[in-house]
This record gives structure tokens, sequence and C-alpha cells, in this order.
């Protein structure tokens, strides 16, 4: 069943909750920062061995997705029973809460491709296409203007994910080896990755 507040006391259980968030939270991904794709959602999120929680703001519209394990890319949905889809604004109201409710694909072919939220494969409650530019909630369409995900896990979750994303930036490096031209290094998956440590001068002198 829904909860639902609505008007001032909303605003009150927002503002409760943004001066609530724990310390140990810690901001994984910010669109507005790292801009809005699915390779930049991909790329700060997954690794983080924790719960999360993924803010969806879109015009009037936000909405909370909460995953308690650690993130995947697969064709199936998945989550533990403490998953939920809630919507915070205009009003408050716990969408949905239980398992395998969780659902992201950006590369498996024949399967529907982007992000989704609810226990039902054929009428998802929430759903962000491949190219992150829009959302649907509850069949209303909005335009997708920000994704935050904050990692609500212990420390040691965001050490581990930095200590991977360290270890892929050296696996992109050697894959980089291989010389490939302007064209096919623009689509490259490992050029975002390498930006962002601070590598983006690569040509077709590379060896």
């Amino acid at each position: 069943p829904q909860q639902h507040i609505g008007g001032l006391a909303s605003k009150a259980w927002l503002a409760r909750l943004v001066c609530a968030v724990p310390v140990h939270w810690v901001p994984l991904y910010n669109s507005r920062e790292h801009g809005l794709g699915a390779n930049r959602f991909l790329h700060h999120t997954l690794a983080y061995r924790g719960p999360t929680l993924v803010l969806l703001h879109a015009q009037e519209l936000l909405v909370a997705l909460c995953a308690p394990c650690e993130w995947r890319e697969t064709h199936q949905y998945w989550g533990g029973p403490e998953a939920a889809l809630i919507q915070l604004q205009p009003t408050f109201a716990v969408v949905e809460q239980g398992p395998k409710m969780i659902y992201l694909n950006t590369s498996i072919r024949g399967y529907p491709k982007g992000l989704r939220g609810g226990s039902d494969p054929r009428k998802p409650l929430l759903t962000v296409p491949e190219d992150f530019d829009t959302l649907t909630f509850k069949s209303v369409p909005y335009a997708l203007t920000n994704i935050e995900v904050w990692g609500c896990g212990d420390q040691a979750s965001r050490e581990t994910q930095l200590e991977i994303k360290k270890w892929q930036v050296r696996e992109a490096e050697r894959q980089r080896q291989v010389k490939l031209s302007a064209a096919d290094w623009i689509e490259h998956p490992d050029r975002y990755l390498l930006e962002l440590a601070g590598r983006p001068q690569y040509n077709n002198s590379a060896s």
C-alpha cells in the first residue's frame, strides 16, 4: 500500500531527510558534475559493494530507487526484500518494496535497455531508457534532469570500489596499446574511463 504525505508535510519530511544523512554516506555519482548518460552512471555506480540510494530528478518529480546490494548489469531483475521505489516529490509515497524489482541493462542484446524499477517486468513503474534522457514513472513521461547516486555502505565499500577503478584504468591503458583509429577511439568504452583518470590524449601513434 502507498503512504502519502502532501504539501508542507512533504517539505518538512525532505528537510529532515537532508539533515539526517549519515556521515558515512558518500556521493558516488551526480550527473550535473559527471554528465548524464548510461556510461557515466555505470562507471560511478558499479563495483560499489554496498547499498545505494539513487535519486532521479525529472521536472517536478523526485523519486528514489533504493538498492540494498551492489549494482549489477544483467537481463534479470534483482534486489533483496529491502529494495524500494519511493516518490519524494511532489508528494511522498512508498510506491513499492520487495525483492527482484531493480533492472539495469545497457549491453545485453535481445532484452530491454536502460534502468527499470518495479516487480512486474511487463509494466515497470519506473523506466529510464538507455539514452538516460527521459524518465517514465507510472506510465507518465518526464524529462530527466539529474541523477544522484549515494553510497550508503561503510568506508570499506568505497575503498574497495576505488581499488577496482584503479585496476580498470590500468587494464584500459593496457588495452589502449593496441592501435586504434581516431574514429574507433571516440566510440571506445575505455575512453571515458581514461579521461576521468586524467589521461585523455591518445592518438594513432600510441604504442
